[in-house]
C-alpha cells in the first residue's frame, strides 16, 4: 500500500473499505500536524522584528511536537498498534484543555514574576528578562505536554 498524496479519488475508496493500516493512518495524521505547525510556526519568521531566540523556540516547538508523536506512536505499539488516531486525538484534546488551564496559572504567575522584578531590575532590562523566561518556559510546557500523551497513550 502507498500513501497518496495527490490522489484522492483512490484513498476515499480505501478510507471506505476500511483498508488504510493503521501505520498510513499515523503518516497522514503526522503530516498533518507537522504542515500545521510548520505553516503557523513560519508565520513568525514574516513579523517585522524576528530575533534568534524566536527563530529557535519556533524549531524547537516543531522538533518537540514531531519526536513527541513519533514516541506516542511507538509506545501505542507502531504499525501493530490499536487506534491511534481515535485514541491521539481524544487524550490530546483533554490534555490540551488541562494545558490551557496549567498555562493559564503559568502565565498569572509570570505576570506576578515580572511585576516583582520590575522593582528591583531597571525597565532597559525588563524586556530581555522576560524573554529569557518565554524561551526557557514554553519549550519545557510542549515537552511537559508530550510527556504526559506519552504516558497516557501507554496505559
Amino acid at each position: 500500500m502507498i500513501m497518496y498524496i495527490w490522489s484522492i479519488k483512490q484513498l476515499k475508496q480505501d478510507l471506505m473499505a476500511n483498508r488504510l493500516a493503521e501505520n498510513y493512518k499515523f503518516y497522514y495524521f503526522f503530516i498533518f500536524v507537522l504542515l500545521f505547525t510548520t505553516f503557523y510556526e513560519v508565520s513568525i519568521f514574516l513579523a517585522s522584528e524576528v530575533n534568534d531566540l524566536d527563530k529557535f523556540q519556533s524549531i524547537l516547538g516543531i522538533v518537540v511536537q514531531s519526536v513527541g508523536l513519533i514516541i506516542a506512536y511507538r509506545v501505542n505499539g507502531g504499525k501493530l498498534g490499536k487506534d491511534f488516531l481515535t485514541r491521539g486525538i481524544c487524550l490530546y484534546v483533554v490534555l490540551c484543555v488541562r494545558f490551557i488551564a496549567y498555562t493559564l496559572i503559568a502565565i498569572a504567575s509570570y505576570t506576578f514574576f515580572l511585576w516583582l522584578f520590575s522593582l528591583f531590575i531597571p525597565e532597559q532590562y525588563l524586556g530581555n528578562v522576560a524573554n529569557a523566561i518565554t524561551v526557557s518556559t514554553i519549550p519545557l510546557l510542549e515537552i511537559a505536554f508530550y510527556w504526559r500523551f506519552v504516558v497516557h497513550m501507554k496505559e
